[in-house]
C-alpha cells in the first residue's frame, strides 16, 4: 500500500495540470537568477513580455538539473556572469 502511495504522490509532483502547454509568451529582458538544483532548475527574469502577457519579473521552472546535463542543448551548471539582455520564448 505504501509503494501504491508514493508513485500517487510522484504523479501528483509531476503533473503539468497547473500550466496552459498551448500558450507561448515571449519576454525579453534581464536574467536576474539562476539556481541550478532539484528537483528543478529555475531562472528569474526581469522583463517585457509581448501580447498581453504581464511585464515584470518571470520566474521559469525547468526539468531536473541532472536531466539538463544530459541533454544535447549545452546546459552547465554555471549561472550566467554577464548582466545583458535576453530574449526567449516561454510556455507558460
Amino acid at each position: 500500500a505504501l509503494g501504491m502511495l508514493a508513485g500517487t504522490l510522484a504523479l501528483a509532483h509531476h503533473s503539468t495540470s497547473a500550466f496552459d502547454n498551448d500558450t507561448v509568451v515571449k519576454v525579453e529582458g534581464t536574467v536576474t537568477q539562476f539556481r541550478w538544483i532539484n528537483p528543478h532548475a529555475s531562472f528569474k527574469v526581469d522583463g517585457v513580455a509581448e501580447g498581453d502577457a504581464p511585464d515584470g519579473l518571470w520566474t521559469v521552472e525547468m526539468t531536473a538539473a541532472n536531466v539538463l546535463l544530459n541533454q544535447d542543448r549545452h546546459w552547465l551548471p554555471v549561472a550566467p556572469t554577464a548582466a545583458g539582455s535576453s530574449s526567449m520564448s516561454i510556455t507558460c
